[in-house]
């Protein structure tokens, strides 16, 4: 009996996390469990320790795409494109939905650095919107991206209402309201 319900728990904690995250083409799962966590420490403003389970990430599988759109949101403008070049080398025959659509952002990104991907999160929500990460990226990038701190708050309250307790749409959203006024 403790055997089942530790499995059970173990298996909604993975179920869990896995609903949260846009899905990935890698068959890796230590690498899969590596961006997840590099996922958590950004959304927490860990960037040291971001990179460096991101760093983990791509040691594990150096294709894995969606590791490397995470390099590219968070490098410095300076250094985004090697970055693009070394993603966008990649092979795009078998990536997911959610990766065709970022890597579309990263082809713009590489042909105008100023390029503001309001379409592309448009289209990440519309293909995931039931999916958490979907709703913060276009939240984030709404607002701090695009300037359109609106449409970053309707996503933003859009992922309150799908996931109550995740504590960095807050933080996000008081960023928001803040500039608000």
């Amino acid at each position: 009996l403790i055997v089942l319900l530790a499995l059970l728990v173990g298996g909604l904690t993975v179920g869990t996390a896995q609903d949260f995250y846009l899905p990935v083409s890698s068959t890796s799962k230590a690498a899969v469990a590596s961006l997840h966590r590099a996922a958590e420490r950004y959304a927490n403003v860990h960037f040291k320790e971001g990179k460096a389970e991101l760093d983990k990430a791509l040691a594990e599988d150096p294709n894995l795409f969606m590791a490397h759109v995470y390099a590219v949101q968070y490098a410095p403008k300076a250094a985004r494109p090697a970055l693009l070049d070394k993603a966008l080398a990649l092979d795009a025959k078998n990536l997911t939905q959610a990766e065709k659509i970022m890597r579309g952002l990263m082809v713009k990104w590489q042909k105008d650095p100023d390029y503001q991907p309001a379409d592309d999160m448009k289209a990440l929500v519309a293909a995931y919107p039931n999916t958490p990460q979907a709703l913060e990226w276009a939240s984030l990038h709404s607002f701090h991206t695009n300037k359109d701190v609106d449409a970053g708050m309707d996503y933003a309250q859009q992922l309150a209402r799908l996931r109550p307790n995740y504590a960095p749409n807050y933080n996000t959203m008081g960023y928001m309201y803040m500039e608000q006024k």
